[in-house]
């Protein structure tokens, strides 16, 4: 796949957050795809990350990640984002403030034969903590 292909992949996985498509993680993520670092509880391979989407939606009201840079070489496309919903229900340990909330992270993923088999992650929710 060129680094057009892989960056237009990508692009369908925030597309999958943002529509709370769960058939688009099964599309874009490879069956064995792999979480750095995966969610408290969560199971391994895509039904694992719907899983912690489902989560994430629950306690942010009208969840919308924005990619606001992507930068991609060979096989690997990094993703600076931004986070943003409503915080109506707890999210692992942090109480629902009921504001609207934005906080940023940082995703690299890595692509093999077609789909993403790699995804590390991290986010900053320092905003959470009142």
């Amino acid at each position: 796949m060129s680094i057009t292909d892989n960056k237009a992949l990508v692009a369908r996985f925030y597309e999958a957050f943002n529509t709370d498509n769960a058939d688009i993680f099964r599309t874009v993520l490879s069956p064995v795809w792999t979480d750095h670092p995966e969610a408290p509880g969560q199971i391994p391979g895509p039904e694992g990350l719907i899983g912690v989407v489902g989560t994430f939606r629950k306690a942010f009201e009208g969840l919308h990640i924005t990619p606001e840079q992507v930068v991609a070489e060979a096989d690997h496309v990094v993703v600076r984002i931004r986070l943003e919903g409503h915080h109506i229900k707890d999210f692992y340990g942090h109480a629902p403030s009921g504001k609207h909330a934005v906080f940023h992270g940082m995703d690299m993923h890595r692509i093999e034969n077609g789909a993403i088999a790699e995804t590390w992650h991290f986010e900053d929710f320092s905003s959470l903590v009142t």
